[in-house]
């Protein structure tokens, strides 16, 4: 009884690694972000939901893959009480860098654009070859998502396989050309 309890209350808060990311950002903001809503999943709800699955007939094959991919993930989505100048959104990179850097992380992508900014970080020390950790934040206006995973990389890798068509073609659209 007691296991089900723990289980269940975890399902309502943030990995560790997600809450640091999390805490990072919401430090430099000017006010407090408010929870819409946080919650986690390990391997065994994570299992339920790819067994389900496998019963659902309209699910692409990429979802069974992304399900098949990701161990345990955490995800938490905040509103901010004002949305980030573009100045505040270059701080926040730098001040988020710096903090998780002293915790072990590093960013490996930085995207950012009008009022859309994405960071993804990962840990300095990669530990196990067969499994990759990440964090994810996108701020987007005043909507702020954190997601921290782990997930299979030759399950990634698959999955990104299956979709290196669209990608070359997308690369190679007009549009694309000289930007």
């Amino acid at each position: 009884m007691a296991a089900a309890l723990a289980v269940a209350a975890s399902i309502f808060f943030l990995s560790k690694e997600a809450r640091k990311l999390q805490v990072a950002i919401n430090t430099h903001l000017e006010g407090p972000a408010s929870t819409k809503i946080q919650f986690s999943v390990g391997p065994g709800l994570l299992g339920i939901g790819r067994m389900v699955a496998h019963w659902v007939d309209d699910i692409p094959p990429e979802v069974h893959h992304a399900l098949g991919a990701v161990k345990e993930a955490s995800v938490g989505i905040y509103e901010l009480e004002s949305d980030p100048s573009v100045v505040e959104r270059s701080q926040l990179v730098r001040i988020t860098d710096e903090r998780l850097g002293l915790k072990g992380w590093q960013r490996i992508v930085a995207v950012s654009e009008n009022r859309d900014t994405v960071l993804v970080y990962a840990p300095t020390d990669i530990g196990d070859e067969d499994e990759i950790q990440f964090c994810v934040a996108v701020c987007d206006g005043r909507d702020l998502v954190v997601v921290s995973a782990t997930a299979s990389v030759e399950s990634l890798l698959k999955l990104t396989e299956m979709h290196r068509g669209e990608w070359r073609d997308f690369l190679r659209t007009p549009s694309r050309k000289g930007a």
